[in-house]
């Protein structure tokens, strides 16, 4: 439908109607039920003790959109999954109940058109995984010093001076202190504590780390669910900095 005005104008002398021009017909924007443009996904390894994180894809359709998402243990066919109402949220921490399952995540959006049910690839049968080594325990001097760790969870500590730290394998903790250190947390779920100085940070490994940055003006190369604090620059996983040289290794 079009509308336009007529309007009529009268005096003594007569009257003369004139009329504006024709509207153009309003059409409604479109309106559809959710769809998925990106589909959800699971990342981490399939491993007790280890985190998964997923993403629930990207999405579109009518707003507003409602998220339902829902984690599920399923058997190795993943032909009957059931859900897992403990774990909330997309993260989640593999425990004994995991053992011999393949974990998935359902995601359902719902919007005033319709609704859509989509699930990741299930992840491998979750394993128990080789025993971890007896952890490390190192602590530096006031001297640049080059820190290794192991495979177990250690804790590293630099003191003084510009250090270097490697965390290697497991779920570690170290600590910077004072100068400017250069600290790659390796793989675990690890804590890591700058110190001050203008440090530069390595937890970009899938798993969910804690940083605190300290003192200094820090630099950071992360994952978007790790929780960092007081860091100055922080980047999700690009080309990491290069490892600089480094002097003789102190003895742990």
């Amino acid at each position: 439908m079009t509308l336009r005005v007529f309007v009529t104008a009268t005096n003594t002398g007569g009257s003369t109607t004139t009329f504006t021009d024709h509207t153009f017909p309003t059409i409604p924007a479109p309106r559809f039920a959710p769809s998925t443009t990106a589909a959800p996904t699971i990342s981490g390894v399939a491993a007790l003790g280890r985190t998964l994180v997923a993403s629930r894809g990207t999405w579109a359709g009518f707003a507003p959109i409602r998220y339902v998402s829902v984690w599920q243990r399923c058997d190795a066919t993943v032909a009957i999954c059931k859900a897992v109402p403990s774990v909330k949220g997309l993260i989640y921490k593999l425990t004994d109940a995991d053992i011999g399952y393949r974990i998935r995540l359902s995601v359902s959006a719902v919007n005033s058109i319709g609704s859509l049910r989509v699930r990741t690839e299930a992840t491998e049968s979750i394993i128990v995984g080789p025993p971890k080594p007896k952890g490390r325990r190192i602590v530096g001097t006031a001297r640049n010093d080059y820190i290794p760790g192991g495979g177990g969870d250690d804790f590293l500590s630099g003191l003084g001076g510009h250090d270097t730290i490697m965390g290697g394998k497991g779920d570690d903790k170290l600590m910077g202190g004072a100068g400017n250190d250069y600290i790659d947390a390796g793989a675990g779920v690890d804590n890591v504590d700058g110190g001050e100085g203008s440090d530069t940070i390595l937890v970009a490994d899938g798993e969910i780390d804690t940083v605190e940055c300290g003192e200094g003006n820090d630099r950071v190369i992360a994952d978007p669910s790790d929780r960092l604090s007081g860091c100055e620059a922080v980047s999700f996983p690009a080309t990491a900095p290069t490892t600089p040289t480094t002097p003789t290794p102190t003895s742990p």
